[in-house]
């Protein structure tokens, strides 16, 4: 697969954020939703300047659908997770995980699976495409992750369109398991195994983490 107009980006995200703490920290983010809301501009900026012609998909699990500087207005498609009341339970409680993992089952249901599309990128919004990035990688492999031991990177994975409904029932099976605290970064790579996945040590993302402010380069 090569061939730069068939690739999406799902973006995830949460503008409006709840105050409550997360399992691991009690400072949930330093950011304003306006900052983030920013910083998610950044994330669609770097994505174009890779892949003028990727389709961009905005997840939404925050607290209000309407954004500020009309960002939902500048993506392929937006998709509000927010109003559905499991998401908004589990996006607004202590396991981040477990919020990601059911706001893209949800989202994912309503995505425009468009044949065009050969290959998709799941990225955190927030985050922007780096130099390391590289799209030559997902040729001739069913997807990309980075790999940490047995744990995998949650911010920027990506994988072809014939296995996407794999990647859906990996995220519900990973469900149990998110509920008592897991990872999504060390329960997702053991439902979502492929022979042909191919595991990189720089995949080519940067960006701030919430709690902190602490850069990252993956």
């Amino acid at each position: 697969m090569n061939q730069t107009s068939s690739v999406a980006f799902i973006i995830s995200s949460v503008i409006y954020f709840t105050q409550k703490p997360l399992s691991y920290t009690s400072q949930r983010s330093i950011y304003s939703p306006l900052e983030r809301t920013k910083q998610t501009l950044k994330t669609i900026e770097s994505i174009h300047k890779k892949i003028p012609t990727a389709k961009i998909i905005l997840i939404e699990s925050g607290q209000k659908k309407v954004l500020p500087l009309k960002l939902s207005a500048i993506v392929d498609q937006y998709i509000y997770t927010g109003d559905n009341w499991f998401v908004r339970k589990t996006c607004d409680s202590k396991h981040k995980g477990l919020g990601e993992a059911l706001s893209l089952i949800m989202g994912s249901k309503k995505i425009n699976i468009n044949d065009d599309v050969g290959f998709y990128f799941k990225i955190s919004g927030r985050y922007f495409l780096n130099d390391n990035f590289d799209l030559q990688e997902i040729n001739n492999c069913d997807g990309i992750f980075l790999k940490y031991d047995k744990s995998i990177s949650t911010r920027l994975y990506g994988f072809t369109r014939k296995v996407f409904a794999n990647w859906r029932i990996a995220l519900i099976k990973s469900l149990p398991f998110l509920i008592f605290n897991k990872s999504i970064e060390d329960i997702l790579p053991k439902f979502f195994k492929l022979n042909n996945f191919k595991y990189l040590k720089k995949i080519g993302i940067s960006g701030h983490v919430s709690p902190n402010g602490h850069l990252i380069e993956e």
